[in-house]
């Protein structure tokens, strides 16, 4: 059975949370910390590539297809990955995508 749009946004807004308690345990140079934010960036990616279009499409400004092509990046070119890509997206990224999320989640609970 295939998990619905707002399933997968919820999906995304766990992964978000575990990634601030993560930072709660240390910054992104601890190793621990920076490997389990990584793979929370890994389940981000997974479930918005499983997105429907029809979601997708109400928050252009999303970058979306960089989010899952993050994420096949992340899994399968992990010795590649720089620090300083994984740092830019929890500092830049993660908040306007909370908000997005956050929004989504509500407009599929009152349709």
């Amino acid at each position: 059975m295939s998990r619905d749009d707002l399933a997968r946004l919820n999906d995304i807004h766990r992964a978000l949370e575990r990634i601030d308690a993560h930072l709660s345990h240390g910054e992104l140079s601890n190793e621990t910390v920076y490997d389990a934010v990584r793979m929370r960036l890994v389940e981000i990616g997974e479930a918005v590539a499983r997105l429907s279009t029809n979601v997708t499409e109400r928050t252009a400004d999303v970058p979306w297809r960089d989010i899952a092509a993050m994420r096949n990046h992340l899994v399968h070119q992990y010795f590649d990955t720089a620090f300083g890509i994984i740092h830019s997206t929890v500092v830049r990224e993660l908040e306007p995508l909370r908000r997005a999320i956050g929004q989504l989640q509500r407009d599929l609970t009152t349709e």
